[in-house]
């Protein structure tokens, strides 16, 4: 019988979980560290008013979420007993544009981030599963799969957005829950951003200054608000969909389940999902608070058997040494 508190070896996780991977803002992370709240908060102060900047103080966080879920919880409260709400709008309109403004300004060039063959590690790491879910929206996953295109598909033909491929065809496919930053909307139209020769960045910035261009990016606090975006959009209810009908075993990195509710519900409710192998983030961190990270994790996916890896295992080499808590 397998130690329920014992933390694996991502090579050595018992059952088979390879039929889907979801990631998020972890797998950027361990590519630069600019992906760190902390640095993307004092990054985005540019774009941030004095007010704002003070409700991040007050709320003690440098988690673009977390402000959002909070501005909207007093939309919310103001809306029941009748008190305008319009500043509050204003102020969580301007947060979201804040979160999407940073993110592009310290998005690292690829040359920055691929110093070693990154990237091409971390495609022959999709390669080893039947699907590949990510809820970030920076350009590592896209990029990751550049280099062999002829084995995933993104579902976007010729720029735009198609949800079904020929007959025939199996490619691995990858699907952005969240949106991305080179995803937008143009009228009804979905589209993907085409570098064609040049940087991928540059051609986002000439983009967004285009007022017909509505960057397809869910920036949501709340967890609700998040689906509710999803399930408006053809192209994010079409990934969430495709997340509900996996079957077999799925790994998760790089993914806290924090506000996002709405991805554990699919999971749970995914009734072909036996197992789930979750990478859970050990580095000073005590016993106590491990075993706690664990519990939480166990009762958010509370209708499958999960399993847990130490994160740093998910790309390390040889003789890692398990983690017993």
């Amino acid at each position: 019988m397998i130690p329920t508190n014992d933390i694996f070896h991502y090579q050595e996780v018992p059952y088979g979980h390879h039929h889907a991977l979801l990631t998020g803002n972890g797998l950027s992370i361990s590519f630069h560290r600019k992906f760190r709240y902390l640095s993307l908060f004092d990054e985005a102060k540019e774009f941030l008013t004095d007010d704002i900047i003070r409700l991040f103080d007050m709320f003690e966080t440098y988690n673009f979420e977390s402000v959002l879920e909070e501005i909207n919880t007093s939309i919310h409260i103001n809306r029941q007993y009748g008190i305008e709400t319009g500043i509050l709008e204003q102020k969580y309109h301007q947060v979201q544009q804040a979160l999407l403004q940073v993110v592009h300004k310290v998005h690292p060039e690829k040359t920055q981030i691929n110093t070693h063959g990154q990237l091409s590690r971390l495609c022959d790491r999709f390669q080893q599963f039947g699907a590949v879910f990510t809820t970030s929206y920076d350009l590592i996953p896209y990029w990751a799969i550049m280099g062999s295109c002829r084995l995933f598909t993104d579902h976007f033909l010729d720029g735009h957005f198609q949800p079904f491929e020929g007959p025939g065809t199996r490619r691995i496919p990858l699907y952005f829950l969240h949106g991305a930053l080179h995803l937008y909307m143009e009228g009804h139209q979905i589209k993907k951003v085409r570098a064609e020769g040049r940087p991928l960045r540059s051609t986002l910035g000439d983009l967004y200054r285009r007022k017909s261009i509505i960057p397809l990016f869910v920036s949501e606090g709340k967890s609700n608000q998040k689906l509710s975006t999803i399930l408006s959009n053809d192209y994010l209810s079409f990934t969430y969909q495709r997340l509900k009908e996996m079957a077999g075993g799925i790994t998760i990195f790089g993914l806290s389940l924090h506000n996002d509710d709405h991805i554990a519900a699919a999971i749970n409710d995914a009734k072909q999902i036996e197992s789930v192998a979750f990478g859970i983030y050990t580095h000073q961190r005590s016993v106590d608070e491990i075993q706690a990270e664990m519990f939480r994790i166990k009762t958010t996916l509370r209708n499958k058997r999960v399993i847990f890896f130490d994160s740093a295992s998910f790309q390390a080499g040889e003789g890692y040494v398990p983690v017993t808590v």
